[in-house]
């Protein structure tokens, strides 16, 4: 038998825009002021599709509005940039993925969200996250907030972790060895060993005061973004399938860059999400090689230079 799911949040006066998906039920959205909507079941063959947003205009100027949603098998919620400063989604433990970044959150419990697989909360405040009983999580966006530490060893099905501009000092990945897309630049980390995320295919790692950077593992690589660190070196030998490489504002010579060129590979690379040939580009500017480098190395293996 189904369980009614209610959930809430507080936000202030403006436009709110909400998405919801259920997949066998009336879901109704009371929206805080008296005022009310409906959406209706959806088409059996069509388990889980987004419904078309519900908006609403608050007339009356710096007030908090409590709204409440209820219905049965509420499995995906998207209320980003709502100026939210609360959220209550304890009492659904069918719910799958949660879009909440944008807001005004400080705190935000996941613990009863079991079957959550998606959880994008960036760019709020918060400065703690405990995602340890979302074991079903493969894809965590948590960016932008006041985050000091953050555990995601129970984790173990993460494919995708955005956790750039937080204050996290020490992030330890040796259980995720699923983990396809990472970013964590402009953090106070320093290091970071990715020994065990050999999955890895794009890493973004911009702006922690990288002295040396060992991709020699991560042979599926195809972008990598290393850019205001303070790397001597580089190689991407070992990285076949590499086709974006972005390592300007380094420490990077003349010399170390036709080390480089040298290690870029001439093979064509075909990016399956965008159905096209990538244009191979390396960007080098603002190294103290720069201008003094060979060029020609890494075009004559089709690469575009910038």
């Amino acid at each position: 038998m189904n369980k009614e799911s209610r959930m809430t949040m507080t936000t202030r006066s403006g436009k709110v825009e909400i998405y919801l998906v259920s997949a066998d039920s009336i879901v109704t959205v009371n929206w805080g002021d008296g005022s009310e909507s409906k959406i209706g079941k959806f088409d059996d063959d069509n388990e889980y599709y987004w419904h078309p947003s519900l908006k609403h205009r608050y007339s009356d100027k710096g007030t908090k509005h409590t709204i409440t949603i209820t219905g049965e098998n509420i499995v995906k919620l998207d209320c980003n940039s709502n100026k939210l400063t609360s959220l209550d989604v304890s009492l659904n433990p069918e719910l799958e993925v949660l879009v909440c970044y944008g807001n005004k959150l400080t705190a935000l419990d996941v613990s009863q969200n079991t079957a959550l697989e998606q959880l994008i909360c960036g760019e709020n405040d918060l400065t703690e996250l405990d995602v340890s009983a979302n074991t079903a999580l493969t894809r965590l966006s948590c960016h932008m907030n006041l985050l000091k530490a953050l555990d995601v060893s129970k984790n173990t099905a993460l494919t995708v972790l955005f956790c750039e501009y937080s204050h996290i000092t020490e992030l330890d990945l040796s259980a995720n060895k699923a983990l396809k897309e990472l970013s964590y630049g402009y953090s106070p980390l320093t290091a970071l060993d990715l020994s065990h995320n050999t999955a890895l295919t794009k890493l973004d790692c911009c702006g922690i005061k990288l002295t040396e950077l060992d991709l020699s593992r991560h042979t599926a690589l195809k972008e990598l973004n290393c850019e205001r660190n303070q790397l001597t070196a580089l190689d991407v030998s070992n990285n076949t399938t590499i086709a974006w490489v972005y390592c300007e504002n380094n420490q990077l010579t003349a010399d170390a860059l036709n080390a480089l060129f040298e290690t870029l590979h001439e093979n064509d690379v075909y990016n399956d999400f965008d159905e096209y040939y990538y244009t191979k580009t390396i960007n080098i500017a603002n190294n103290p090689g720069t201008d003094a480098c060979d060029r020609s190395i890494a075009e004559r293996k089709g690469w575009k230079v910038e």
